[in-house]
């Protein structure tokens, strides 16, 4: 079982506040699949393709989640059997951004 964190800026937690800011539908979505890969775990989540791994040398995964015609997505890390959520966006392209990328490895990197 997994623990759940979010990654604390300064003055912000950013993952956080992007699902806040989501309407009704979008939250329940969110949520139901962060409880899904915490209840089958991340080998299944990849399997299932709900979870993809972004980073070939480092633990940055991609939680996917579409919510009517939204495509949303939490960036997040491991460490141990906790879960750190990094950022979130509104996925508009086939490829995860790369200032997006950037910025969720360098909060990941900062994660003891």
């Amino acid at each position: 079982m997994l623990e759940h964190k979010f990654f604390k800026t300064s003055n912000r937690m950013p993952a956080y506040s992007y699902i806040k800011d989501q309407d009704a539908e979008s939250k329940i979505r969110i949520i139901k699949e962060m409880e899904r890969v915490d209840n089958h775990g991340l080998d299944f989540a990849m399997r299932d393709r709900t979870v993809k791994k972004l980073h070939r040398s480092y633990p940055l995964y991609e939680l996917r989640v579409r919510a009517g015609n939204l495509k949303h997505r939490l960036l997040f890390t491991l460490r141990g059997t906790i879960c750190w959520y990094v950022s979130g966006f509104l996925k508009k392209t086939r490829k995860t951004p790369p200032n997006e990328m950037s910025t969720a490895l360098a909060r990941a990197k900062k994660i003891k």
